[in-house]
């Protein structure tokens, strides 16, 4: 994976994150001191944010830096996870664990059901 890959990985889950908390691009730079144009840059792909940055940015949405920096320095895994004929790449598969993990426990039951309903007919099918 080029760089340009993982950082088009990293700033969409920028975005994601960014939009989920409900805030604007000026909002998020100022947190962090830099410019608005300058995170407009990591959310685009164009640039991956400094250590320092993406420790701000870890503390700003309430995310393991653990998390962004793999994000940002990760490899391909597994030729973006390829599943059953699939293309889902890392991202997909961050965005979905994200809004699982804010599901209530019943909900978490019925979307299993639907993946597993939805899976056999796909096998069968």
């Amino acid at each position: 994976m080029n760089d340009y890959d993982n950082t088009n990985i990293l700033g969409r889950y920028l975005q994601l994150l960014r939009k989920d908390k409900g805030v604007k691009q000026h909002e998020v730079a100022k947190a962090v001191g830099v410019t608005r144009a300058t995170y407009s840059h990591y959310e685009n792909g164009r640039i991956i944010p400094p250590t320092a940055v993406l420790a701000l940015l870890s503390s700003y949405f309430d995310i393991g830096m653990d998390k962004l920096v793999d994000m940002a320095l990760s490899e391909k895994r597994d030729e973006e996870a390829n599943i059953q004929g699939f293309g889902v790449n890392n991202l997909d598969v961050e965005e979905l664990i994200y809004y699982y993990q804010k599901m209530t426990d019943d909900d978490k039951q019925l979307i299993r059901m639907i993946v597993k309903d939805f899976y056999k007919k796909k096998v069968k099918g």
